[in-house]
């Protein structure tokens, strides 16, 4: 073109940039579009992902509420182990000395009886 006219050279490299430009829009613009929507799908999955994450950490410290309070009651399960072993003992010691008791009183009863 610059050898037919050097005035419709740059106007010609103007036409050429911009049928340049129209056909990598056309290749970019439903590139531009899918990456909008990944980037939607990616926002919607970052907001489930952080309302997982809370409801895990709300779930976390409702376990470990548990763990303390199992741990408590276990704590309480030993001292009553304990409590009703000693009891046990203490029952055992009264019924020996009921059963030697009931020997003194008919020891006492024909005593009162010879008397």
């Amino acid at each position: 073109i610059k050898k037919v006219s050097v005035a419709a050279s740059p106007l010609a490299a103007w036409v050429r940039a911009n049928l340049e430009y129209a056909r990598v829009l056309k290749k970019v613009k439903p590139l531009q579009a899918k990456l909008e929507a990944a980037e939607n799908e990616l926002q919607q999955s970052q907001f489930q992902l952080d309302n997982c994450e809370s409801e895990l950490s709300a779930i976390n410290r409702n376990v470990e509420d548990l763990r303390i309070k199992f741990r408590m009651q276990i704590g309480h399960a030993e001292l009553l182990k304990e409590n009703i072993r000693a009891s046990r003992e203490r029952l055992d010691t009264a019924q020996v000395l009921l059963d030697g008791l009931k020997g003194e009183s008919l020891r006492w009863q024909e005593e009162v009886s010879r008397l």
